[in-house]
């Protein structure tokens, strides 16, 4: 269970990145409910799926200006 809900959230992850549609990666990524997608998300990821759009968004923008 716990390494379907890693290799989920990795999938989920690269969806956002290219989409920025967070109900879409999830649905995508095999989670029927937003709300568990969100807990699963944060306890893997240390964070929620908006932050890690808008961290890599900052991210990106950082090494584009450099």
């Amino acid at each position: 269970t716990q390494y379907l809900a890693e290799r989920r959230v990795e999938y989920a992850k690269r969806l956002m990145l290219e989409t920025d549609d967070i109900l879409f990666a999830s649905a995508e990524a095999g989670f029927g409910d937003l709300t568990h997608f969100y807990r699963v998300f944060k306890k893997l990821a240390g964070v929620t799926p908006k932050q890690f759009i808008e961290g890599r968004r900052h991210t990106q923008q950082k090494s584009e200006a450099a």
